[in-house]
């Protein structure tokens, strides 16, 4: 699997990483919570109560995707100003 992401508008703002990987689909409802709560600890501002219930929420309707790196490529067009 190849997870790219990008960031900036600009040609000269841009800036990304892709990682290539093998996957690991997860299904069970203790996984997908515990995979659910790292990615929601990491929106700024939000109260975590009121993130972990929604998180226990969803995730009994939801896979997650684990990704064992293989090979990371990045880029930032910021430096070449």
């Amino acid at each position: 699997m190849t997870c790219p992401a990008e960031d900036g508008e600009d040609y000269f703002e841009l800036r990304g990483v892709q990682v290539t990987g093998s996957v690991t689909r997860i299904d069970d409802l203790a996984g997908v919570t515990e995979i659910g709560k790292l990615i929601a600890g990491r929106l700024a501002g939000q109260d975590a109560e009121v993130l972990d219930d929604y998180v226990a929420h969803a995730a009994a309707k939801r896979s997650a995707y684990l990704v064992e790196p293989r090979r990371v490529v990045s880029w930032d067009h910021r430096r070449l100003r």
